[in-house]
This record gives C-alpha cells, structure tokens and sequence, in this order.
C-alpha cells in the first residue's frame, strides 16, 4: 500500500525497480540459507519487493496508456501475463525440484530480476517531472503502519491456524489484534482530508468498486486451492512424484487435467477483470493504490481461504485418512459453494456502466 501511495504522488519507476531487484538479491540468500527461520524471513522481504512492483508497474502503465482502449488492452496483457507466470510457476518449479535441488528454485528468479531490473534503469522512460508531482499530498504514515500490520498479523494467524488450532493464543491473539488495527485503520482514514488518506472512504462507493474488490478476493483460491489440496494428495496417498502423476491418476485426461483448463480460464477472466476494472475505475492520481489494494485483497483472500482449505482437509482427513478422496473432496465443495456464493453476489450487485454515447459522424460534420 505504501509502494501505490509513493507511486501516485513522487515516481512509480524507482518503486518498480526496487522492489524487482530486492526480489532477486533476497533469493541468492534464499538458496543459501541453512535454518527454516532465516528462509521465512528472506521470503517475507522478497514479499515486500513483489508487493512494490505491482502498483508500480500497473501506475506506469497508466500513465504510458492514455486513451481508454490503450489502457484497457495494456491492462489486460499485464493481468494475463501475471496469470500465465502463477501456472508456469508451479510447472517449472516441479520440473526443477524434480531434476535439481529446491534451492535452484529461488537462484533462478534472481538470474533473470537482477539483470532485468538493471535494464530497466535506461528502458522505462521517467514518468512524472517534478512539477506534475503532487506536493499537495501527504503520505499517511499512521496509515500505513496500521494497515500493514494489521495484514502482517492477519496473515500469520490464518497461517498457524490450520497447524496449531484456531482456538489456541497463537492465532487468537494476533488475530483480535489485527482486527482491532484495522477497524482502528478505517476510523482514521474517515478523519483525514481526501488528499491525505492512504485509502479515501468515498474509495468504496466508486461503481462495482467494492463487487471486484470481493471477486479479487476470491480469484487466487480456484487456482491455488485445487493444486494445493491435490499436490499434498497425491504423493502422500500413492507415493508419487512431481512429473509421473499425471501419468498414472486414474482418469485423469478425462476429468482432472479439463477441470484444471477450466479453472485457469475462469480463475484468469475473473483476475483479469476485477483487476482491470478497480484499477480503471479510480482517477489517475489514485492508480498505485487501487492497485495496491487488488493485491491486498488478493493476498489477505488467498490466506483466508487457504486457512479454511486446509482447516477442512484436516479435519476431514483425521477421520477418513489417506488414501480415501474425502478429505480432498470437502475441500473442493467449500471451493465451489465460494464461486457459487461469488457468481451471486456479482449478479445482485454488479453494475454495468454505461458508456458515453459517441455521436454519428456526420452529425459532428454539421456541428462544425
């Protein structure tokens, strides 16, 4: 959120290149680290870089694109592209784990970030010249702090649940403190001016914004959720490995692998419409943190329903233990009543907007 605000009021190009050259020189120490508490940290940090590249990027674009239909496409390619990276990552991960060491899974990112984000120094053209930057505007740095820890804390108690239990003080605790900073977020920002809050409350009344703000928060989880569950599925109840179960699953060309076309092409329409749409819906001055909180939403969305994946596979597991289906299969069901539950909520509240009407040609002729 703090990478949007700076990208909307000073320059999305030194945000950009950051954040992309502090992913790749974190994962050299990635591949190195010995102890599972330094590899947490490092990868919290590569986080942070990745959450500066995307509003950032999604600002310069903005601000490359002028027209409506430029911007739409150029958008539209960016979430895409996006897509196709979290399908081809689990691939290429899988096939690299399989042929080589884990460790090479985190050198090669920095193979390719480093030289490109050096590259990108004399590649991007400078965006805003100083007089178009925005002095008027305040970074809200109480906002910040609280906004990001109450998402830091949310997400690590939605993590530990499903392994320590949802009633124990390791996730209680972090929890009620997360919500209770967010909630304290929220009535900060109705006291600041609109140019000075990090997300101004009239933000959530823009047309469709809060419906794809929703639907971001759900996109991750089609896609996400099945290959978590099956992955862990798999080589526990049959012993297999990365690139020999798709030759040996029973039915598998026949149900699994169309069901997986299916999800990526309805978990990618609906990443890259509610992206496109948040981000188009917002005036130019607020496009970093429009984007900034698709992502958010998307991350936060991501660690609820993997918290409740996994709770459910658990609990089902325990009394139904591998090799039996049941365990996977509740999990799925709660993944297709939360797309049904979605399709619902687009159908009520989603609403069409209208375009401009452009007047017949030779009406202009005459005007003129």
């Amino acid at each position: 959120m703090l990478a949007g605000r700076i990208s909307d009021i000073y320059q999305p190009k030194p945000v950009f290149i950051a954040g992309f050259f502090l992913i790749g020189v974190l994962g050299i120490g990635a591949g190195f680290v010995h102890n599972i508490i330094g590899l947490i940290v490092l990868r919290a940090f590569q986080g942070i870089g990745a959450a500066m590249t995307i509003p950032s990027a999604t600002a310069m674009l903005t601000g490359a694109f002028t027209t409506p239909l430029a911007r739409g496409i150029a958008l539209t390619f960016f979430a895409s592209v996006g897509t196709l990276g979290l399908c081809l990552g689990f691939v290429l991960g899988g096939i690299i784990v399989q042929f080589a060491t884990w460790r090479w899974v985190f050198w090669v990112v920095p193979i390719i970030t480093v030289p490109l984000s050096v590259a990108s120094m004399f590649i991007i053209p400078s965006g805003k010249h100083a007089a178009e930057i925005k002095t008027n505007k305040k970074l809200d740095v109480p906002g910040v702090v609280a906004f990001t820890g109450s998402i830091i804390l949310l997400i690590f108690a939605l993590s530990q649940a499903p392994i320590v239990g949802w009633g124990t003080a390791r996730v209680l605790a972090p929890l009620v403190v997360a919500v209770t900073m967010m909630v304290g977020f929220f009535l900060w920002q109705t006291r600041l001016h609109d140019e000075h809050a990090l997300i101004p409350p009239k933000t959530w009344f823009i047309p469709n914004f809060f419906v794809l703000t929703l639907v971001s928060f759900c996109t991750q989880i089609y896609l996400t959720g099945p290959i978590l569950v099956l992955s862990e599925y798999w080589p526990a109840a049959y012993n297999w490995g990365a690139l020999t179960i798709g030759l040996h699953v029973d039915r598998y060309w026949s149900y699994t692998f169309p069901s997986f076309i299916l999800i990526t092409m309805g978990s990618s329409a609906a990443y890259m419409i509610s992206n496109v749409g948040i981000v188009t819906s917002v005036p130019p001055d607020a496009v970093g943190v429009a984007a900034a909180i698709f992502n958010a939403s998307q991350q936060v969305g991501g660690a609820i329903n993997v918290a409740i994946i996994s709770t459910v596979l658990v609990q089902v597991q325990n009394r139904h233990p591998y090799p039996s289906y049941k365990g996977p299969s509740s999990a799925m069901w709660f993944i297709v009543a939360l797309g049904l539950l979605q399709v619902v909520v687009v159908a009520l509240f989603f609403k069409p907007q209208k375009k401009a009407a452009v007047p017949p040609a030779d009406d202009a002729v005459e005007r003129k």
